[in-house]
């Protein structure tokens, strides 16, 4: 038997190797012409983010319009190769908020400027899930508004069913109105100070009320609007998180549909420069709607902003909100609510936060007070080395 014999100095040298050799693949690799159109007036920039051991994706490939033009969208989070059949079929498709909820009703109210001539429906009935299905639209203008109504809708069933702890306190509230309407939440520790907005339309609604003090009593109204600007208001009710609570979901869907197809329905109306699509099923549902995704991740009636009017000047770039929260969830939309710290919310009042933790202009935080937008050395691209030391800068006694 043969036998290799190694002094230690060599099996030094030879372990350092081992050890240096992958990060030289590892590193990202960047095209020549990767930053030709930012490069030039940003070269300290690039070059000092190019030192950084962990890179935001897009900007590896010298892609800074993505993040940062007006009229560019986020490419398409890369999914595990066993979604890769579903993925085929969602790449095409830039999907708008998701309508929550099972109900045999839905309506859908969308600008005429956010689609083309086709929407795509996803539906589902807690146990049926069919193929997704293209709706084609007819002219918005040949469409008749509905008529005019000033009854106010009824509101009913307010409950709070959850209280959670994670990395913040939050609390999911449900009710019901008798129409179809959206929803302001109004809450606060001492009155209503803070609010909430969801624009979608529905019977069913629930809020998830984020970034909550532990062991506090707040306040809360709930206010509603229909179609035609009729409003409601909720009395104001108070809860407390000093206790974790969760409601069991009740499933409303009978077996008796199992291997049934969904039935469904659809009448058009024109609400001012919207479609308002109203739906109707035989059985309760959940309903969403996407448009197709055109090349270079633009949807359907997005189309590329062109340079100063002047013809020569810089592009138009995104706000500070877009490139540090809006873009963040385009890719990363499974750290919403519970899930994550709270983005797009002020400090709570006394709280210090240090300048190292950026804030936006108005000084709320965002997804950039905790990351490094373009590249860090730490995991995550944390400001910090590890994420109790994140969490201790702002709060010290976490």
């Amino acid at each position: 038997m043969g036998m290799l014999l190694l002094n230690p100095s060599a099996i030094r040298k030879t372990v350092v190797l081992l050890v240096l050799l992958p990060l030289f693949f590892l590193s990202p690799v960047y095209a020549a012409d990767a930053f030709a159109n930012c490069g030039g007036c940003h070269h300290d920039t690039v070059e000092n983010i190019k030192q950084t051991h962990i890179v935001h994706a897009p900007f590896t490939r010298g892609d800074c319009s993505q993040c940062h033009l007006v009229g560019r969208e986020a490419a398409p989070e890369a999914k595990k190769p066993g979604l890769l059949r579903e993925v085929k079929q969602r790449e095409k498709i830039a999907w708008f908020r998701e309508v929550h909820g099972m109900d045999s009703e839905h309506w859908l109210l969308i600008p005429e400027s956010q689609v083309d001539r086709e929407i795509y429906l996803k539906i589902w009935d807690g146990i049926n899930r069919p193929p997704l299905k293209a709706l084609t639209l007819p002219p918005l203008k040949r469409l008749k508004e509905p008529k005019k109504e000033q009854q106010p809708p009824v509101i009913s069933d307010v409950v709070v069913t959850e209280v959670r702890r994670g990395i913040n306190t939050s609390a999911t509230i449900r009710w019901q109105t008798d129409e179809f309407t959206n929803a302001e939440i109004l809450y606060g520790r001492q009155g209503l100070t803070s609010s909430t907005f969801d624009k979608k339309l529905t019977r069913q609604h629930q809020a998830v009320l984020g970034g909550l003090e532990k062991n506090t009593g707040y306040q809360v109204q709930i206010v509603c609007r229909d179609i035609h600007g009729n409003q409601a208001k909720s009395a104001i009710f108070n809860f407390k998180t000093d206790k974790t609570f969760i409601e069991p979901a009740e499933r409303r869907v009978s077996n008796r549909f199992a291997g049934q197809e969904i039935s469904l329905e659809w009448e058009f109306h024109r609400l001012q420069n919207s479609y308002l699509i109203v739906f109707k099923s035989d059985r309760a549902m959940s309903l969403s709607y996407g448009v197709e995704r055109k090349a270079g991740g633009e949807t359907a009636r997005k189309t590329k902003q062109p340079l100063a009017a002047t013809g020569g000047g810089h592009p138009l770039l995104k706000s500070q909100l877009d490139t540090n929260i809006t873009l963040c969830y385009s890719c990363h939309g499974g750290f919403k609510g519970a899930n994550s710290h709270p983005v797009n919310v002020l400090p709570n009042p006394g709280m210090k936060i240090p300048a190292e933790y950026p804030l936006l202009a108005d000084g709320r935080l965002s997804c950039m007070s905790c990351h490094v937008n373009h590249g860090g050395n730490y995991a995550y691209r944390l400001i910090k080395q590890t994420k109790k030391e994140l969490c201790l800068g702002c709060h010290p006694n976490y």
